[in-house]
């Protein structure tokens, strides 16, 4: 298998790892899991992080969705990120045709707190941008649809919602910490 996590933990690096509410095997409730509720998220995991290791800060790494989360927890909590990473971050959204699609389905998001995700759907979020496997290694995205699908086949409609209705989430004048994108928008 393939483990971003186990790549870190490999370069000596301790790794904390959050299944935001609705996602992976956290608890599923009727939240959309918005950004503001994956924000006050990530502050209770860097207050347990702070209880256990003493650290005050951390790198954050977020990916999709989970870059926004990142970067909208570093806007409000300056202080707790030391360092982040972005993969695949949508700032604007501006001429995107991913969300112009999602922006299609919109009203049956607002609809249900869940929205249904398949073998295929996952795969191609991870693979829309890189057709041709040049920046995602074979094998990486059966292996996070194999992981994701061990979980469910939904996740909640809070991230597509919003992306489509209030993109720009986050101002990077205010991120005050280094900042590394992959595939940036």
């Amino acid at each position: 298998g393939y483990s971003m996590l186990d790549v870190c933990a490999g370069f000596d690096l301790d790794v904390w790892a959050i299944d935001h509410e609705g996602y992976g095997q956290s608890t599923r409730t009727q939240s959309f899991s918005d950004f503001e509720s994956c924000t006050q998220d990530l502050s209770i995991v860097a207050d347990l992080i702070e209880r256990e290791t003493g650290w005050s800060s951390a790198a954050y790494y977020g990916q999709s969705a989970g870059s926004l989360r990142a970067a909208h927890f570093a806007q409000r909590y300056p202080s707790r990120v030391e360092r982040l990473v972005l993969d695949a971050f949508v700032w604007t959204g501006e001429g995107s045709t991913a969300l112009a699609k999602r922006r299609e389905g919109l009203a049956s998001y607002m609809a249900s707190h869940r929205r249904s995700v398949t073998r295929e759907s996952l795969k191609g979020a991870l693979l829309k941008d890189d057709p041709h496997h040049t920046t995602v290694e074979p094998g990486v995205a059966d292996a996070l649809a194999d992981a994701a699908l061990r979980d469910g086949d939904s996740v909640p409609s809070g991230s597509f919602v919003e992306m489509c209705t209030k993109l720009p989430l986050v101002d990077p004048e205010k991120i005050e910490c280094p900042v590394c994108l992959l595939r940036g928008e």
